[in-house]
């Protein structure tokens, strides 16, 4: 709910049918902390997507892709100098996409979520 009132879900849309879903904003969870990123950047200065998720019916169809191309466009269009994200350990599909979409692996680790608790990433 917070971030449906914050306007910070985005949806990818076609005649009245959600293809897939995130959150867009610059909060990051503490464990982020200590990351040794590539580009150092001001917390306002990174984008971060969080839940990003393609409908189980349109999976395997480029939704993904095309989402993650507009989280970049959008990036550029707000002027933010990193996109920075985070992906559960056990989730292979994502990895793939991202690496894919240009994005690089920078460090394993484990963050606490309250809806997964501590978790490898």
């Amino acid at each position: 709910m917070h971030s449906l009132a914050n306007g910070e879900l985005y949806k990818l849309t076609n005649d009245d049918k959600m293809y897939a879903c995130v959150i867009l904003n610059s909060v990051s969870n503490e464990g982020y902390n200590g990351v040794q990123w590539s580009i150092d950047c001001k917390e306002n200065e990174v984008l971060i997507p969080h839940a990003l998720a393609v409908a189980p019916s349109d999976q395997g169809q480029g939704i993904g892709t095309q989402l993650v191309n507009e989280i970049i466009r959008f990036a550029r269009s707000e002027a933010k100098k990193a996109i920075r994200l985070d992906i559960l350990g056990t989730n292979m599909s994502a990895e793939k996409l991202y690496m894919k979409c240009g994005f690089r692996f920078v460090e394993a680790g484990q963050l606490f979520y309250e809806d997964t608790g501590l978790t490898k990433i």
